[in-house]
């Protein structure tokens, strides 16, 4: 599946404007959707920003909103399970996702958890999806 959605561009709102002015006096306390009426993916969004920008767009990194601390960086496990800050560019957020282009390495592991105080270096114990399944089988018998 992929995820998509109806963005507005300079010409939408330039075409809506227009329209309203044409009908001033007619028209009272209604609201008008101004949507482009087309879906675009991700991946049809990244592909018009490569165009625009000039710029290849290799891997992006889709996390959680949650894992975006101090609006541009994430905190990022160390080889010591160690906490570390790391600045990213980020290419946008949405309300549950935000879109990473560059700062993370392949395979390296974020933070996603809210933490009320995350301090440089801080120690911690990674979440090990796979022993919590065994875990959890185990309760059951």
């Amino acid at each position: 599946s992929s995820i998509v959605r109806d963005f507005v561009f300079i010409e939408d709102i330039i075409d809506a404007y227009l329209r309203v002015i044409s009908t001033i006096g007619t028209i009272k306390g209604n609201i008008f959707n101004i949507a482009s009426g087309k879906e675009y993916s991700i991946a049809d969004t990244i592909e018009i920003i490569q165009e625009i920008s000039g710029k290849k767009i290799k891997d992006v990194a889709v996390l959680p909103r949650s894992a975006l601390r101090n609006q541009n960086q994430v905190l990022v496990l160390d080889t010591e399970n160690r906490l570390r800050f790391r600045k990213v560019e980020i290419l946008k957020t949405d309300a549950e996702n935000v879109y990473i282009l560059e700062g993370l390495k392949n395979g390296e592991q974020v933070c996603i958890s809210p933490l009320e105080a995350a301090i440089d270096g801080m120690p911690v114990k990674p979440f090990d999806e796979q022993a919590a399944n065994n875990l959890n089988q185990e309760k059951k018998q």
